[in-house]
């Protein structure tokens, strides 16, 4: 319920009058200034701004948890869609020339991720900075594999923007983001 709180401040007051900082509470006559307020510290407001740019998309003055149940789903079945996408271009990439074979794995593969307890049970009830993550993590994914394996340096160029563009949302969002980008670049340094 936090990330409704936080969003709901944010619909209120504006991010920039609250110098985009998640607030426990609301503005009162109880606190003096934002401070008093109990500032949330723990997490970038990174989450915040995801489901905030959406709520100001779609008109919302303040969301509850259906518009966050519906937000998260839409979230879940695009990183199910990135999983199966990054799955058949690798099979693709390694040489499996069977068109069946690469979709029935693809599929397969994205359908057991989406099934793990995790994602089934927790993933799907509590919407924070671990779960929004997950989608840029397995875009960055996609777009990295396909920004290796492309040959073009137009859509080449087209792609590294897109990666900084996710790294940028992906670190204000978890500070997991951080280690995934750190072992990405690694990982470019050895095999480049």
């Amino acid at each position: 319920g936090s990330i409704i709180k936080f969003v709901n401040n944010w619909l209120i007051e504006t991010p920039q009058k609250l110098c985009f900082v998640n607030y426990e509470n609301p503005n009162s006559i109880e606190f003096n200034d934002l401070t008093e307020r109990e500032p949330y510290i723990s997490y970038p407001s990174g989450c915040t701004f995801f489901v905030y740019i959406f709520a100001k998309l779609l008109g919302r003055q303040t969301i509850d948890i259906s518009f966050l149940k519906h937000l998260q789903m839409i979230c879940f079945w695009l990183e199910t869609l990135l999983l199966a996408l990054f799955v058949y271009r690798f099979l693709k990439n390694i040489g499996i020339k069977s068109e069946t074979e690469k979709t029935i794995t693809a599929f397969l593969t994205a359908l057991f991720w989406s099934w793990i307890p995790t994602n089934v049970w927790y993933l799907a009830n509590v919407f924070f900075s671990d779960q929004c993550v997950i989608l840029f993590i397995m875009a960055f994914l996609y777009i990295e594999f396909e920004s290796y394996c492309c040959k073009s340096n137009s859509l080449n160029l087209i792609l590294n923007l897109i990666k900084v563009l996710l790294i940028l949302a992906g670190v204000l969002i978890d500070y997991y983001f951080w280690i995934f980008i750190f072992v990405a670049f690694v990982l470019k340094i050895i095999y480049s």
